[in-house]
């Protein structure tokens, strides 16, 4: 077999978009006062593709439930996952960041609303996996509510900066499309 060449490597995918890992499409968020029952990682599994997968569905009191976050502006969204700690213990920072297309006064009352409460939200990626931020010991938090305009250029993107960030043992996954994402009425 011949080795390959900066050339041929080059043509591999030429007609294939990529999609950026950490983007996502959708988003959610529900205070932890509106669960009946919260569902965590499984404690115990045999198969390690399944540690951090979430393989049970959130219940909610009625008629609560996650609530869509929309108007997100894209090439703003950003779902990282980065160590806490030294080698041998730590956590993980599990943070999605966005920006809203506009300047929206219900968001930012929203924003407001929902700053200092205990949380989990639901973030689904661009390949389609649903990852949680959050559960009931280690809750997630949204923080922000800035407004910038950037410059006074009108081309510029500008909207409310925000993000959902929660620090946790480890990088869980919903499990997606077997369990539905229950949305408020």
């Amino acid at each position: 077999m011949p080795n390959l060449t900066l050339k041929q490597i080059a043509n591999v995918c030429e007609t294939v978009v990529s999609k950026a890992p950490g983007a996502f499409d959708e988003l959610y968020w529900a205070p932890l006062c509106d669960f009946l029952a919260p569902q965590d990682y499984d404690a115990t599994v045999t198969d390690i593709d399944n540690f951090g997968v979430v393989n049970a569905a959130h219940t909610f009191t009625a008629p609560k439930g996650f609530v869509k976050i929309l108007d997100l502006q894209e090439n703003t969204t950003k779902f990282t996952a980065d160590p806490q700690g030294e080698n041998g213990f730590g956590n993980f920072k599990v943070t999605a960041e966005a920006m809203s297309r506009t300047f929206n006064p219900k968001f930012q009352g929203f924003l407001n609303q929902e700053r200092f409460r205990r949380g989990i939200g639901l973030v689904r990626l661009k390949n389609g996996n649903v990852m949680q931020i959050g559960s009931e010991s280690y809750p997630a938090f949204i923080s922000g509510g800035k407004f910038d305009s950037k410059t006074n250029q009108s081309t510029e993107i500008f909207g409310i900066e925000f993000k959902i960030e929660a620090v946790q043992p480890i990088v869980m996954r919903y499990n997606y499309p077997t369990l539905a994402i229950t949305l408020a009425s």
